[in-house]
This record gives C-alpha cells, structure tokens and sequence, in this order.
C-alpha cells in the first residue's frame, strides 16, 4: 500500500499541478452568480496567493443581466508576483462570504492589461 502511494504522489501529483496554466496580467474576470438579480454589486479581493494577504479590493456595480458575470480589470497597479481573486455578492450594507479562491494568476512585466470592450 505504501509503495502505491508513493507512486501517486510522484507520478500523479506532479501531472496534475503541470496541467494547470497560470494567467498572466489578466483582463477579465468570469464567475457565475446565482442571485444576480438581487445583487447592487460584487466586489473582488485581489490577495497575494503566498500568504493570502489582501491586496485591493475592486468594485463592480453592474449592471447583471444574467448569472455568468464578467468583469474587465486592470491589473497594472499591482506589484510583480502571483495572486488570486476572491469574490462576494452584495446587496446595500450587507455582503455574502468570500467565495472560493479563483485559480492562480500572475503580474508580470509588460503591457497594461486593459478591460475588453463589452
């Protein structure tokens, strides 16, 4: 059983953490939101993906027309390094939790990302 487990880790593990792409300088953010209607705004945590500490917070205020919402960002104010996004619904004073960490993405040297048109 051991042996098995060994193999795992060193056959598998490996396979799956190469299969990932980290994005780099995004331009767009794409959640889904299931109570988009009732929803004044989202805001977005950008948090340094070493030790979670916050960063920024971004603020979209819509307008929604369905459940999958995309946001434009410009990430040129943040600092070189590796990072994810963390998302919450709000309605007036009032936000949900945090939602799951967004895959990992990365600032990088060169041009300013820049929102697409929508």
């Amino acid at each position: 059983m051991r042996i098995k487990l060994l193999v795992f880790l060193f056959l598998i593990v490996p396979a799956i953490a190469l299969s990932q792409v980290v994005v780099k300088n995004p331009t767009l953010l794409t959640f889904v939101s299931v109570d988009w209607e009732t929803i004044d705004r989202h805001e977005l945590d950008i948090l340094l993906s070493s030790d979670n500490s916050f960063v920024q917070t971004l603020v979209d205020t819509g307008p929604y027309t369905s459940r999958d919402i995309s946001v434009g960002i410009n990430v040129m104010p943040v600092s070189f390094g590796e990072y994810i996004f963390v998302a919450r619904a709000c309605v007036g004073t009032t936000c949900s939790v945090n939602s799951d960490p967004s895959n990992l993405w990365e600032r990088v040297p060169g041009k300013p990302s820049k929102p697409d048109a929508q």
